[in-house]
């Protein structure tokens, strides 16, 4: 509850800073950060297409005859100590799993909130958005 008290009085100052400030010093602000956006953007892309390269040589470069994962015969990790986990409770692997399932479904929603966010920033600002999970690298 402190949190959304907390998220509630800063939107409240933010909205009268934004009130206060002029329609130009606006305009200047949401460029200023339009430009800052289109810089991370651009580097974003830059480092995807380095990723996708070096998957590409590394996929390359991998045996032909390298043995498949099977999926349902991996183990689970160990512990700093080199124990396994299965020598902790049910109950405790249980508990284990469900935060880590909150935690990655806390992160996909935070993702999604990002996205929607720069969608909206550039309906905004007139800017294209390119979804950068969905761009590949050119070929070479």
């Amino acid at each position: 509850m402190q949190i959304l008290l907390d998220e509630n009085s800063e939107l409240r100052e933010e909205l009268e800073r934004l009130r206060q400030m002029s329609y130009n010093d606006r305009v200047k602000e949401s460029g200023a950060e339009n430009q800052i956006l289109r810089r991370r953007n651009g580097e974003l892309l830059i480092k995807n297409s380095e990723l996708m390269d070096e998957i590409e040589k590394i996929k390359k470069e991998a045996p032909l005859n390298a043995p498949k994962v099977n999926q349902t015969a991996l183990v689970r990790p160990q512990t700093a100590q080199g124990r396994p986990l299965e020598s902790f409770s049910n109950d405790t692997m249980e508990e284990v799993d469900r935060e880590l399932t909150d935690m990655l479904s806390a992160n996909q929603k935070r993702i999604h909130e990002l996205h929607q966010d720069l969608k909206q920033v550039s309906k905004i600002t007139d800017e294209p958005y390119i979804n950068v999970r969905k761009v590949r690298a050119a070929p070479r």
